[in-house]
């Protein structure tokens, strides 16, 4: 379908990379000039209006401007490729992601080594990560999240 992987950057942590380095007054202004943008009707409008904003503040922040021009493209991927609304509020931020990984990780330090826990102890563990995963479910989805699985050939290699 695509000649080459598509990359969509966290708008979330670009406005607020952008604003931390911002006296609080001006990075609210910066924060909804940014939310806009992402919102603009096309990719074009939206790239112009943060190119914009990064000029005004190239002179008095250099530091947030270029934060903001670091991966602009890759911030407006959802716009390029006309994703639907409701999945676009969820391919906009990594955080859906990072929490499933962070429950991953919670959960794989408690199993211990292998060949000393109970049996069909992973498997109760992978099926917390998963009923925790399903209980993580942005309320803008109106899809049913990824599931994380675990096969029984890697809970018993």
């Amino acid at each position: 379908m695509f000649d080459h992987p598509e990359i969509q950057r966290c708008q979330l942590h670009q406005q607020r990379n952008v604003t931390d380095r911002l006296p609080d007054d001006l990075g609210a202004v910066v924060d909804q000039r940014t939310g806009r943008a992402h919102h603009a009707d096309t990719p074009l409008a939206a790239s112009a209006q943060l190119e914009a904003l990064a000029r005004e503040l190239e002179r008095t922040h250099p530091g947030a401007a270029g934060s903001l021009r670091e991966g602009l493209e890759e911030t407006l991927t959802v716009l390029r490729l006309n994703v639907p609304p409701s999945l676009a509020r969820t391919l906009r931020s990594t955080t859906a992601i990072e929490s499933m990984i962070s429950i991953a990780r919670t959960h794989s330090r408690n199993v211990n080594n292998p060949a000393e826990r109970e049996p069909g102890a992973a498997g109760s563990a992978a099926s917390r990560v998963t009923s925790t995963w399903q209980h993580c479910e942005p309320p803008s989805m109106s899809m049913s999240p990824p599931r994380l699985s675990v096969t029984s050939a890697m809970m018993n290699p």
